[in-house]
């Protein structure tokens, strides 16, 4: 099958783990992705900053993500400031002119995506892949809100996904206690928050 593609994953990732990556690497199968930028934000608009520094946070998505189909993309952190997502697929088309920009989402975020900054101008550059829990309900919630508010504008797909269920700051506070979370991390993200002591009181 022959591959072609960028996809754009982001978040803050802070810390990553399995969850990011089972979807990564789901995404790059049912999208036959020739390469998918593993991308963390500098500051989301949505979330304040907390406990690993943009360089601590790009190293563990490279710890992480070590496959040749993943690159582990500083666009956003170099950048700095407040991440806005049409800044970011403005830069990855100009750096992929000719290739198909794919952008991957959750759920949470399609069903508010009408009010991200510019969310037009970025459907306009981008297929729109959104996952969603196996739940038909929310499938169904998810494509009517596709068909009424984005599809106009743009591609949006949606896939069926089953997560490994965990967040960033469920880990970031079983750290924080001491306990282990290792199970729900790359055992190399493990080791290099236990070294370099984040997430600690």
């Amino acid at each position: 099958m022959k591959r072609e593609g960028i996809g754009i994953f982001g978040g803050s990732f802070d810390p990553v783990h399995l969850g990011h990556r089972k979807l990564a690497l789901y995404m790059c199968e049912k999208l036959s992705l020739r390469k998918m930028l593993i991308m963390p934000a500098a500051v989301s608009p949505f979330k304040s900053s907390s406990g690993a520094s943009s360089e601590e946070r790009l190293q563990m998505c490279r710890l992480s993500f070590p496959e040749d189909i993943f690159e582990i993309s500083s666009i956003e952190t170099d950048r700095g400031g407040k991440s806005y997502t049409i800044d970011t697929v403005n830069a990855v088309k100009a750096m992929y002119p000719d290739e198909k920009i794919y952008l991957i989402i959750g759920s949470d975020q399609l069903l508010s995506f009408n009010r991200w900054y510019k969310f037009k101008e970025i459907l306009s550059i981008v297929c729109l892949c959104a996952v969603s829990r196996e739940d038909e309900s929310l499938t169904e919630e998810m494509e009517k809100f596709a068909d009424e508010k984005l599809r106009e504008f743009g591609e949006c797909m949606i896939f069926p996904f089953s997560p490994f269920v965990v967040s960033s700051t469920e880990i970031r506070s079983l750290v924080s206690s001491g306990e282990d979370a290792g199970k729900y991390l790359h055992d190399e993200v493990s080791d290099y928050i236990l070294t370099k002591g984040l997430y600690k009181k």
